[in-house]
């Protein structure tokens, strides 16, 4: 397979490219982009047999489900989560940011849930009209790439696209937080997570 690589300003990313990478997750693509954490691997919901070969690609258990990546809060409605009062806090808090929250939806299932603050990351979900799934461009359990670069070497072939955006911000993983127990309980440890304790404690003293 022959991957495209298209080169954005992460600042000021245009807007006619960012719409060619919508375009390309639209149609069953599997995208490498950046975020303000890692370069991460997304796919279309729509799109079962790219999400499928996404889980292949990582090495990933499949009862490991990947979190939505949104770009406005808007798609939380969209995406029938339920909006407890604590999911709302932390959003408030950590939103556009390296924080994944986990919710329950209108079927009592867990989702996962990322609103990521890079520019070329929300333009793209936002351009995108489906729902986006998406996970650290890595094989499972390996260091996460930071560059574009980094991921070509992990993944030579098999990626149809990558969109090159330079270094990320932090270079480490976004904290994982499940909204669902009292208290939250913080899954894995990365970005912002001392500000992550901190709000936690604020919620078990209901401040």
């Amino acid at each position: 397979m022959k991957t495209t690589i298209i080169k954005l300003d992460p600042r000021h990313p245009n807007a006619d490219r960012i719409r060619e990478v919508a375009g390309q997750l639209l149609r069953g693509k599997i995208v490498a982009f950046p975020t303000e954490t890692v370069y991460g691997l997304a796919a279309c919901t729509t799109q079962p047999a790219t999400v499928s070969r996404l889980k292949e690609l990582k090495q990933r258990a499949d009862d490991k489900p990947f979190a939505y990546h949104i770009g406005s809060l808007d798609a939380l409605e969209r995406l029938d989560v339920i909006q407890s009062r604590v999911l709302r806090f932390l959003a408030s808090r950590f939103w556009p940011g390296p924080v994944t929250l986990i919710a329950l939806d209108r079927k009592d299932e867990k989702v996962g849930l990322r609103f990521p603050k890079n520019e070329i990351a929300s333009k793209m979900i936002n351009q995108c009209s489906e729902p986006v799934v998406a996970t650290s461009a890595n094989i499972s359990g390996d260091k996460s790439p930071r560059t574009a670069e980094e991921v070509l070497r992990i993944f030579p072939h098999e990626i149809d696209v990558v969109v090159d955006g330079g270094p990320c911000e932090w270079g480490q993983d976004s904290t994982v937080v499940d909204t669902v127990p009292f208290p939250p309980q913080i899954l894995r440890r990365g970005v912002w997570v001392k500000g992550v304790e901190e709000a936690i404690r604020k919620i078990e003293l209901g401040k």
